[in-house]
């Protein structure tokens, strides 16, 4: 299994979230250390069609993600700008539609069943983020994933995610800037609905 697959094996698993509890770390623990269980259960599910887990898949990052502050996050300060309320409306539902296709069309290859994870850091970056970076391996290699957690409006929830120091929605920013340079943010919008390949997440690992 190569390094793309586990990044997305991981990244999709967010299926349980968090509310402000008293110890914010053994919170944001459990919460990834549930999610990933339950995610590998999904994909395990020989009597579940791919369609049935796309969609379980595509709740799960919905329920489990800052999506919106992933959105504007992703379109950056600028491009974000340049959006009217309904593009942007818009924009967050095609952005998590995006990211749940191109996880599922690389964690359908995966052998989940040779995935370990150990948990390491989780620090404090102030009182409404942390930081839970972990170690991932398969029977040919590992590397770390850090997941970059948010309390918003009472919930811990995923907001960001790097691989060996490569972050997920800075990947996509720059694939999306690039684009808005010369587009629109209407064309953006199309383009992100009729091409499952144009935009791609895979850019997170070299």
């Amino acid at each position: 299994m190569n390094k793309i697959t586990l990044a997305f094996l991981t990244a999709a698993f967010f299926s349980v979230t968090g509310f402000c509890g008293v110890d914010a770390k053994a919170e944001t623990d459990n919460i990834l250390k549930k999610t990933i269980s339950q995610g590998i259960e999904i994909l395990k599910g020989k009597e579940t069609s791919d369609a049935q887990k796309l969609k379980l898949f595509d709740g799960l990052l919905d329920q489990s993600c800052h999506t919106d502050l992933m959105s504007m996050l992703a379109l950056g300060r600028q491009g974000w700008g340049v959006f009217k309320t309904e593009q942007r409306k818009e924009f967050t539902i095609a952005f998590v539609n995006l990211m749940t296709r191109t996880y599922y069309s690389k964690l359908n290859q995966a052998d989940v069943t040779n995935v370990k994870v150990e948990y390491k850091d989780n620090i404090e970056i102030s009182k409404s983020k942390r930081t839970l970076k972990t170690l991932m391996s398969s029977s040919d290699n590992g590397f770390e994933v850090c997941y970059k957690f948010a309390l918003r409006k009472g919930r811990w929830a995923v907001y960001d995610m790097e691989v060996e120091g490569i972050s997920l929605i800075a990947s996509y920013r720059s694939q999306f800037t690039d684009f808005l340079k010369s587009k629109s943010p209407a064309e953006l919008l199309l383009e992100m609905k009729s091409n499952d390949e144009k935009f791609s997440a895979v850019k997170v690992v070299p």
